[in-house]
């Protein structure tokens, strides 16, 4: 559509009201409607873009099973302009809402609160929604309309700063009233600052949470990841049941990214080899914890294809032992293993499944996934024998699944010492010169993988990291096994 032909669209009283009902009980639409109207131009509207309309309209219509929404998405993805839109499309639907917007940036408070107000005093925003800004408001960051009632509009103030007089949502009105919206709440700069974050928590429990006028009135942050124990982390760890989540990454698990023109895969790449503690956090939403690195990304081959034959194939386990471990993920990994010229093995991740997931739902979740992987070449399900992989070890035993002794799996894989003296011992198998590693990049937990990888040992998650020493443990102890197995089958018969 072009300017021209949007005008059609409201020439007539008939078609402005047609036009109206459409333009509330749509945000997308009211988006691409609006933001042509004001800049004579169509809007650049990717598919992040919809997955985030679809979020807001949700919290709108009230179908969010959960009351509160968070979004994270990178840097310099114009997300501070859906919400100055999404601002003006609530008050299109009714003019009594009551916003509340903070951000950790008086510049950002003050540009995003004149950008709205110019949104809802366009002529084709009054045409189309019969409504007009009250001229005797003295702040700039506060304003409401005329005929509204008392304490609705739009407030804003600074993380940090004086609340007083703000806000969000409408005792009046039984439907959505209004949100608290918290865009960027702590300055990239200080992040770092362990009383940084306490101080922005605080006042998010403190302070803003107080001033939601209704128990349904939610709470919408909108941030790029800092830190694991940023206000996202925060939230989603204290809060799980009252919080959605919509995570953009900037390179999703297909290796694709979420706007290429803007943000070209090559470019990212540079990023993460360069800054990986910058790529996890701001890009994937995904941040490490500071003091890691005892691998780096690079000491690994991430492929795009995986050879068709190996020496000989195994799975690695690491599982939430038991039902309280709630915030646990059980991992499998999925390893093939060839060699080199010096008989020296080069080990393959292939595939791997990552989840969250209750000690007893374990079994019926991966069985079907283990059974897919065995066949001729197949060796060994390593589970580590202690809490619940004690009764799964049993379990796939007697469904006939290659499971090593008890003995074995101690002498194999010994836990007497902890991760970080396990994690010293393969380093040297991990090397970045012929890259002994290879990782499947089609992985669908790949950038967890890469995000442990470079955060350990000081990661909230090291369940990955796990199945990798165990894998490199059994690779190494199994160099024999290529030997024997040629001698049975012939080289060209091993897969």
């Amino acid at each position: 559509m072009n300017i021209e032909e949007l005008y059609t669209y409201i020439d007539t009283p008939e078609k402005t009201f047609k036009t109206r009902i459409a333009l509330i009980n749509s945000f997308e639409m009211y988006f691409k409607f609006m933001f042509l109207a004001i800049n004579t131009t169509n809007a650049f509207f990717l598919p992040f873009h919809k997955e985030i309309t679809q979020k807001l309209e949700k919290i709108v219509f009230q179908e969010n099973k959960k009351r509160n929404l968070v979004i994270n998405i990178p840097v310099g993805s114009g997300k501070s302009i859906l919400v100055q839109y999404f601002i003006s499309w609530c008050f299109a639907r009714d003019i009594n809402n009551a916003f509340v917007y903070t951000s950790f940036s008086d510049l950002l408070i003050n540009k995003l609160s004149k950008e709205t107000k110019e949104i809802v005093e366009h002529p084709m925003w009054t045409q189309l929604f019969d409504s007009t800004l009250k001229k005797d408001e003295k702040a700039k960051v506060n304003w409401g309309f005329n005929d509204s009632v008392n304490r609705t509009g739009l407030t804003a103030g600074t993380i940090g700063g004086s609340i007083t007089g703000l806000d969000a949502g409408n005792p009046n009105i039984k439907k959505f009233s209004g949100a608290l919206i918290i865009d960027d709440p702590t300055d990239v700069s200080k992040i770092k600052y362990e009383n940084t974050r306490i101080e922005t928590i605080g006042f998010y429990e403190n302070k803003l949470a107080t001033r939601r006028r209704t128990p349904t009135t939610p709470t919408i942050l909108i941030m790029q990841r800092l830190h694991k124990e940023d206000l996202t982390g925060y939230l989603l760890e204290n809060y799980p049941e009252d919080w959605d989540s919509l995570v953009i990454p900037a390179i999703n698990k297909k290796g694709e990214s979420f706007w290429p023109q803007n943000f070209p895969v090559k470019n990212m790449n540079i990023i993460r080899d360069k800054r990986p503690d910058l790529y996890f956090s701001q890009y994937q939403q995904n941040p490490t914890i500071e003091g890691g690195n005892l691998f780096k990304l690079d000491w690994f081959k991430f492929v795009n294809e995986t050879p068709q034959k190996f020496i000989y194939r195994f799975i690695t386990a690491d599982t939430a032992y038991k039902d309280k471990q709630q915030n646990d993920y059980t991992v499998f990994g999925y390893w093939g293993v060839t060699y080199d010229n010096t008989n020296k093995p080069i080990l393959y991740l292939i595939d791997m499944k990552r989840k969250r997931i209750k000690a007893l739902d374990i079994e019926r979740w991966i069985d079907s996934w283990i059974a897919e992987k065995i066949s001729y070449g197949f060796r060994d399900t390593w589970i580590e024998d202690k809490g619940h992989g004690i009764y799964l070890n049993q379990c796939f035993r007697i469904k006939g699944y290659n499971i090593p002794s008890e003995d074995t799996i101690k002498e194999t894989l010994p836990r007497e010492r902890d991760k970080v003296e396990r994690a010293h011992n393969i380093i040297a198998f991990i090397d970045r010169i012929n890259y002994n590693v290879y990782i499947n990049n089609h992985i669908e937990c790949i950038e967890d993988l890469k995000s442990e990888i470079v955060g350990f040992p000081n990661a909230t998650h090291d369940d990955i990291v796990d199945c990798l020493i165990d894998a490199v443990k059994i690779a190494l102890a199994k160099k024999d096994m290529a030997t024997e197995l040629i001698e049975l089958y012939g080289k060209k018969n091993i897969n």
